[in-house]
């Protein structure tokens, strides 16, 4: 979730709705907190989720049409069974993730990992450009989209 971002772009850009997951309370916080000075209303249209997202994803029945992975490089918590390596649990996340895509949904995966290498084993990933304006651009962010499977 980190400030909630993604969700806001996409309420703004009109998504019936939007479900953000963080185990992050304070992320969870900046979240809600940006929804609502962007004109809308956390709650059933625009849920905003504090949950370790392999443990929300592994029992959600809920299909999406879109899903955007933007996770740390690393992360550690006491909330966690164990720690998060982009580098080394990638795979685990995206194949997880994807289960959850509608027929023809889409999966947008990224990471500012500098050492980053998507693994070969996950299969279709198409490689995004960096489509950001200069003033903007980082060297070290890496996108993919990924279909449902």
């Amino acid at each position: 979730a980190y400030t909630g971002a993604f969700t806001v772009h996409a309420a703004l850009g009109q998504a019936a709705s939007t479900t953000t997951v963080d185990l992050s309370a304070q992320y969870c916080s900046w979240a809600e907190r940006n929804l609502v000075r962007n004109g809308f209303t956390p709650g059933p249209a625009h849920r905003v989720i504090c949950d370790d997202v392999f443990q929300w994803l592994s029992h959600t029945r809920e299909r999406f049409d879109v899903i955007v992975l933007d996770p740390p490089s690393f992360s550690t918590s006491k909330k966690m069974a164990r720690s998060f390596d982009v580098q080394r649990d990638h795979e685990r996340l995206l194949a997880t993730a994807r289960e959850k895509l509608d027929s023809g949904g889409t999966l947008y995966f990224s990471t500012n990992r500098l050492d980053f290498e998507l693994s070969d084993r996950v299969q279709g990933a198409q490689r995004l450009t960096n489509t950001l304006p200069d003033d903007f651009r980082r060297e070290v962010h890496q996108a993919w989209r990924l279909s449902a499977t």
